[in-house]
């Protein structure tokens, strides 16, 4: 056995596969019986582990994918050699790290089997926002399959603390992915919206299984199977770094449009983002939306266009040369910015309108004072028609 990659056996899945990544980062050593050789195994791995500074636990081997050490892994303190002999002395089958700070500000990243087809495309787009190098570190790093199909990929963040686990990117739930007790829920509730996780990040508190736990350990009976990489060689990487990485996983992120219900009639009246005191008038907010193109909001502040994909623009933050920090027109229902990097005047992990952005760049956030000087500059009307006329002064691009 090498010192750096403890040995499992190949799966019967493995060879009715073909999966020659797997394949690539095993042993040639053939044995006649993997079950018996991956119990072997967990005890080694867990001091490999160990010793490459994570926090190992004992899993539950029920399909819970639970810690199986009571509370004990909440103390943030890892456990010592001498309690994982005591735990994994017995061949258990099931292993996991506690991520964040037990395990050195340990982050993992998973991407799930239902968005497993999605990588090539998140590849792709890596490259085309000059993170490619980035990527590939991650990828060769420390990656794994899960039983499901999915990957875990694992690195350290060396300037900041492991924030806790956040969902990345999610889409709404198919109807054949119901389950019976969300399809009772949607008879009595037909507007309700159910969605299906698809990249999210274990940090801290979080809590992970690994390599090469099998059998009961998943509902599926199927093993984790590291194909590149290994405890040793997990990368660490910059926080902003991190956020080039999550922001190119966001693009997977489909927004869930809720059912709306037929309304009630109600007499008819103007909506407007911003009061304006006169009944039906245009507010300069809305105005501001209408005839100003995002190209007008962040370029002039410096933000550049790094790349677009369909209606959706990739754009790079003051200060940086490469890497996407920002996106618009990702979301069907309305172009609104979405901001990645906490490195911007600009408020993180909010959809903002072009008169939110507008208001946060150039009045600290107030919107009144921002209301104010659009309407100086001829923003706002007394109809819906200003709108269109100043649209077809501007042409059909806006």
């Amino acid at each position: 056995m090498s010192q750096d990659r403890p040995q499992t056996a190949e799966s019967p899945q493995e060879a009715a596969t073909g999966d020659d990544n797997l394949r690539a980062n095993r042993t040639n050593t053939r044995h006649d019986n993997p079950g018996q050789t991956e119990a072997r195994s967990i005890l080694p791995a867990a001091l490999y582990w160990h010793y490459a500074g994570c926090a190992v636990l004992r899993a539950r081997a029920d399909g819970s994918k639970a810690p199986g050490v009571g509370r004990e892994w909440q103390k943030h303190q890892r456990p010592t050699e001498q309690q994982l002999r005591r735990w994994f002395a017995d061949g258990h089958p099931s292993i996991g790290l506690v991520t964040g700070s037990p395990s050195g500000q340990l982050e993992l990243l998973e991407l799930e089997g239902r968005a497993a087809a999605e990588l090539p495309r998140l590849l792709d787009l890596a490259v085309r926002a000059g993170i490619g190098p980035l990527w590939a570190a991650v990828l060769t790093g420390y990656s794994e399959r899960t039983p499901s199909g999915g990957y875990h990929w694992l690195y350290r963040i060396a300037d900041h603390e492991t924030p806790g686990n956040t969902r990345l990117a999610q889409r709404a739930a198919r109807p054949d992915e119901l389950t019976a007790q969300e399809r009772a829920i949607l008879e009595r509730h037909p507007t309700r919206r159910f969605t299906r996780c698809l990249a999210e990040t274990r940090g801290e508190g979080g809590w992970v299984i690994v390599a090469p736990s099998h059998g009961p350990t998943h509902p599926t009976g199927l093993p984790y199977r590291r194909v590149a990489g290994s405890p040793r060689t997990i990368p660490t990487i910059t926080w902003e770094q991190r956020e080039q990485l999550h922001a190119a996983i966001r693009q997977l992120d489909e927004p869930v449009t809720p059912v709306r219900t037929q309304p009630q009639r109600t007499p008819p009246r103007a909506i407007v983002s911003c009061p304006t005191g006169v009944r039906g008038a245009v507010s300069p907010g809305d105005d501001f939306e209408a005839r100003t193109d995002w190209s007008e909001v962040l370029e002039p502040l410096g933000w550049r266009l790094s790349h677009a994909d369909g209606q959706t623009r990739y754009w790079t933050r003051p200060g940086k040369d490469r890497g996407v920090s920002a996106t618009t027109g990702h979301a069907g229902d309305r172009d609104r910015l979405f901001v990645f990097s906490s490195s911007t005047e600009l408020p993180s992990e909010t959809p903002l309108t072009k008169f939110a952005a507008y208001a946060w760049l150039h009045h600290g956030g107030g919107f009144s004072a921002a209301a104010r000087a659009l309407r100086a500059d001829g923003y706002g009307g007394s109809d819906t028609n200003n709108i269109n006329d100043h649209r077809s002064a501007r042409g059909s691009n806006r």
